[in-house]
């Protein structure tokens, strides 16, 4: 036999990196000196070959099942070990040889099934067809022998359980393989004797154990012998096992033993059958539609798909599932539905809508959730200005068209300094005639404009431009005075070498002197100081990114602020772009800061996200 010579090749030398590298042979060896242990009712033999098993180093892709099919090998050694003291004593505990029974049953399915995939997985490893073919065979009548055993002992252990021996009743049973929760499993069973005896009627007991949670159901009858008679069994519903504080899976593998049973002229006369089924439970075929975003005030439209054939009841929490938070209750079943659910006490930002099913029939308790936002709705603004304007002769124009719905308060900010207040506006165009500051030379300053409509449905907007000034005496005069310096000739080397060096942190600044070059050298040094609201920045910015990415560090706050708004606005986003504003002067500019303000704003933004 090739199993026997695979005998030469030590166990422990096994060693693999991949399934690729694992050399078959051995492991096919190991599991058949393990069968042919327990078959010989060696079990000590049986567990140290488990053990040896078990210290077999193999890939993390095939350790698993390697080590599922050696634990469930023990598992069974252990509970023969139990059957053997069982039987050496005079059982009068029938609870405990019930329990084992059971175990026993339920361990022998699990390792003849992870056997059977363990040789399955081998058996793919072998490269030459011929001998993965007789490795195959060998093992699985192996697999066959041992279940075979099994089997026998299980009948004994019922013969015990029953407190008889022989089978003088010979039971024929039929019903469906599948069953769904809450439904009918109709058995079929007839009754023959094997004994001449005289016998009218004989008394059954069925059995039935639904899954691995040992969830059992005896019903007796008393049937006629030589005929089929046919017997209805309702299956568990879902809400009665979740009465019990237990949850069924969508498949519960179940046991089903009959047990005949009668007493004539004191001699007692048994027989019994096994058989298996599937109970059956679903997650209830329920869609649900609803809009991605809503403003407030507007009804949720949901749209409910239902494919269920026993009504359910359905209700729908927001947030979290408590008293507080039901907003919705129905009863559904086939068809389609349609659930408006207001919005207007519902806050600003995102929400979730949870659903949840009660477990009715062959229906699983069922949850799922779906995300909604409740948004304000923007309104379209823009500023025209010109781009130029020279002081002390121009007084610019700003207008300002807004295209809202309702009427709207403006605020109008001319380099960060309130300029104007206008409320109730109720125009698309405002026009406003700007005051320019006193400015020496040239400067640029930003214009910034804050439109809050009276209706709480929409959002408030913020639009912004620039206009740069220029000083028309200042540059006439500048203008004059280089047309002076450069046309002065002693002047000219010293401006041409400026002009050439004036980027550099050092310049060389040549004089000449009565004929002799002096060189000036001065040093420039840069400071850069810690901005005083840094710490304020990190707060706004840990605030504001659970709405979008953080700063990158190839952007502006300019850019990031018009991320931010383009992702999230509302009023928040304009405190952010109020402190932004602060902070970049921080960062930029030498004229002093209003703190206070910043304080009060990072202040304002915790208090609205902390609702």
């Amino acid at each position: 036999m090739v199993l026997t010579l695979l005998g030469l090749v030590p166990y422990t030398s096994i060693s693999a990196q991949s399934s690729l590298d694992i050399d078959p042979a051995p492991l096919a060896k190991v599991l058949q000196d393990v069968v042919e242990a327990i078959l010989r009712e060696n079990y000590n033999e049986a567990l140290s070959l488990c053990r040896k098993a078990a210290d077999i180093s193999l890939s993390k892709e095939f350790s698993y099942i390697h080590e599922k099919v050696y634990k469930s090998i023990e598992r069974v050694i252990n509970l023969l070990t139990q059957v053997e003291e069982q039987t050496l004593i005079d059982v009068e505990d029938n609870v405990k040889l019930y329990v084992l029974i059971n175990d026993f049953y339920i361990s022998k399915l699990e390792l003849i099934e992870s056997m059977n995939n363990y040789v399955n997985k081998l058996s793919s490893l072998f490269k030459d067809p011929a001998t993965r073919y007789l490795i195959t065979r060998t093992l699985t009548n192996y697999i066959v022998n041992l279940n075979t055993k099994l089997e026998i002992i299980i009948s004994n252990l019922m013969q015990i359980y029953f407190g008889v021996y022989g089978q003088e009743i010979h039971i024929e049973l039929n019903h469906q393989p599948i069953v769904y929760g809450g439904e009918i499993l109709d058995l079929d069973i007839g009754i023959l004797l094997t004994t001449n005896l005289s016998i009218d009627y004989v008394n059954i007991t069925v059995l039935i154990i639904y899954g691995e949670n040992m969830l059992s159901e005896t019903i007796q009858y008393s049937i006629p012998i030589g005929k089929k008679i046919s017997i209805k069994i309702e299956t568990p519903k879902a809400e009665d096992i979740y009465a019990i504080g237990m949850k069924p899976s969508t498949r519960m593998e179940s046991r089903l033993f009959v047990i005949a049973r009668v007493v004539v002229d004191g001699r007692i006369l048994i027989g019994y059958k096994f058989s298996n089924f599937t109970l059956m439970y679903l997650n209830p075929p329920i869609k649900v539609s609803i809009p991605s975003y809503v403003k407030p005030g507007e009804d949720i439209k949901v749209r409910i798909s239902a494919n269920l054939d026993t009504p359910l009841n359905l209700s729908i929490y927001l947030n979290n599932i408590s008293n507080k938070s039901l907003i919705a209750n129905l009863t559904i079943s086939f068809g389609e539905y349609v659930l408006n659910i207001s919005s207007a006490n519902m806050s600003i930002g995102y929400l979730k809508l949870i659903f949840l099913t009660q477990p009715k029939g062959k229906y699983l308790a069922y949850s799922f959730s779906y995300t909604i936002a409740v948004v304000l709705e923007n309104i379209v603004a823009t500023i025209n200005v010109k781009p130029f304007a020279f002081i002390p002769i121009a007084k610019p124009l700003l207008e300002i068209y807004v295209d809202s719905p309702t009427h709207y308060n403006v605020t109008i900010y001319f380099d960060n300094n309130v300029i104007t207040r206008l409320s109730l506006v109720n125009n698309p165009k405002i026009s406003v005639e700007l005051s320019l500051p006193l400015t020496i030379f040239f400067w640029r300053y930003r214009i910034l404009v804050e439109i809050h409509p009276n209706n709480l449905m929409y959002s408030p907007t913020v639009i912004e431009s620039s206009i740069y000034v220029l000083n028309i005496v200042t540059l006439i005069i500048m203008t004059i005075f280089l047309a002076i310096t450069i046309t002065t000739p002693s002047r000219t080397s010293y401006i041409i070498a400026a002009l050439r060096l004036g980027s550099s942190t050092m310049r060389n600044v040549i004089y000449k002197t009565r004929g002799i070059a002096t060189i000036h050298t001065t040093i420039m040094e840069y400071f850069f100081r810690k901005p005083r609201l840094l710490n304020l920045y990190k707060k706004i910015i840990e605030i504001v990114s659970k709405y979008v990415e953080p700063p990158r560090a190839s952007e502006t706050l300019r850019e990031f602020y018009r991320r931010l708004y383009e992702s999230f606005s509302g009023y928040t986003s304009l405190l952010v772009k109020a402190f932004l504003e602060l902070y970049e002067q921080d960062l930029y500019s030498n004229h002093g800061i209003d703190v206070d303000k910043a304080i009060r704003i990072v202040e304002r933004i915790e208090e609205i996200e902390s609702k």
